[in-house]
This record gives C-alpha cells, sequence and structure tokens, in this order.
C-alpha cells in the first residue's frame, strides 16, 4: 500500500513539474515574440449565439436546437449565417427558412445554409 501511495506522489508530482514546466515556456515564447499591430481572431470567433433555455419553451424563429442536458436544451441563433454555414442539430429542432438537412444520422441532423 505504501509503495502504491508513493508512485501515485511521484506521479503528480512529475505531471505538476512538467505543466510547470509548460506554462514558463509559453510565457517566455510569447514574450519573445514580436508584437504586432493585427490581431488575430480565435478560430471560433465567427460562431452562433447560443442560449440554454427549459425543454418545452418556445424556440424563436431563426433559431435551433443543438444540444439537451436533463431538462436544458441548448438553442442556437442561426439568423447570422452565410452561404454555406453548416451546424448540427438535434433531431425535433426546427429547421429555418433557407436551411437544408444535409446529412441526418440517428439523434442529430448537420443543416446547411443556402440562402
Amino acid at each position: 500500500m505504501v509503495k502504491k501511495s508513493t508512485a501515485i506522489l511521484a506521479l503528480c508530482s512529475l505531471m505538476a513539474i512538467s505543466a510547470l514546466s509548460m506554462d514558463g515556456q509559453a510565457a517566455s515564447a510569447s514574450q519573445a515574440a514580436p508584437s504586432s499591430s493585427v490581431q488575430l481572431e480565435p478560430p471560433f470567433s465567427n460562431a452562433f449565439p447560443t442560449q440554454w433555455v427549459m425543454v418545452g419553451s418556445p424556440i424563436p424563429e431563426g433559431w435551433v436546437i443543438t444540444k439537451v442536458g436533463g431538462n436544458m436544451i441548448e438553442i442556437t441563433n442561426v439568423k447570422s449565417a452565410t452561404y454555406g454555414r453548416e451546424i448540427w442539430v438535434m433531431l425535433g429542432s426546427p429547421i429555418p427558412k433557407g436551411w437544408v438537412i444535409i446529412r441526418p444520422t440517428g439523434n442529430m441532423n448537420l443543416i446547411k445554409f443556402l440562402g
């Protein structure tokens, strides 16, 4: 039992040390990088706005159901979509005008905006 506890403690210590060294490397790399006037956007900056609501709540026009969790559902506003955008929606989700189902699965549909 003592050997097992010692092994777990050693493993946790190694993980903590490696995590700290990675943070130090990231900090030194960010300090060494030259600053530029161009601001890079995160990869999902154009993601649609979402909101969690109770199951059974009315879904506004232009919104789709993207996740279900217990007695809550996540709805997503797709009104600002551009041509060709795709999003996975739950099977019972309303499909807004201009969107088509391109890939159905057991409990989700992949929909695409065609205008």
